[in-house]
């Protein structure tokens, strides 16, 4: 509901956020690993950033444990079992710089709309819907799931490039507002079905 992400979108601009947000899942349609192995390759230029990992898989959080301290990075880690509500989830999206979502395969996830409502920068692989709402490259970073050199070159641009993230976050809220609306949504629906 637009009404509840309103009332927590953060005036803070997107470029000054010091969090980098990966959805944990790793498995059957998940690949959460290569996103935490493409922030292994780029570790030094995230030393100031806090690596968050959602509903992170055992997989997910062992290889974390065991990069964390080599890498020295700060890393806050929620595993699977642990219920983050809404609004939690939708703190941790305003704070975020950048938002990281591998997988396998994925409709549109619900996680690419949260970031784009909240103002991280998205950085998606191409086996979603990703496509429908952001635009490659502008609003948001389409990538190949398995490619993890790619992967990190597209998150060092994105924490590098403060005008790229804050022009993305305005544009993405102006696609949510017009396409995620779920009062203009109903009337589209009763239009259809009268």
């Amino acid at each position: 509901p637009l009404q509840s992400v309103k009332k927590i979108r953060k005036k803070q601009l997107t470029s000054s956020r010091k969090i980098i947000l990966i959805k944990g899942y790793h498995g059957l349609f998940g690949l959460a690993v290569n996103s935490i192995k493409a922030i292994q390759k780029i570790s030094h230029h995230l030393r100031e950033y806090t690596i968050v990992v959602y509903s992170a898989d055992q997989i997910v959080v062992d290889y974390c444990n065991s990069i964390k301290k080599k890498l020295d990075l700060k890393f806050q880690i929620y595993s699977n079992n642990t219920n983050l509500t809404q609004k939690e989830m939708y703190e941790l999206f305003s704070k975020a710089k950048v938002y990281i979502g591998i997988s396998k395969s994925d409709g549109i996830s619900t996680s690419l709309l949260e970031s784009m409502a909240l103002g991280a920068f998205t950085i998606q692989s191409n086996t979603s819907c990703a496509n429908e709402w952001i635009l490659n490259k502008k609003t948001g970073y389409i990538l190949p799931p398995d490619d993890i050199k790619l992967i990190s070159k597209k998150i060092l641009l994105a924490i590098n490039n403060n005008k790229q993230v804050n022009l993305a976050a305005k544009l993405n809220w102006n696609t949510i507002v017009k396409r995620a609306d779920s009062n203009k949504i109903k009337k589209i629906i009763r239009k259809i079905y009268n």
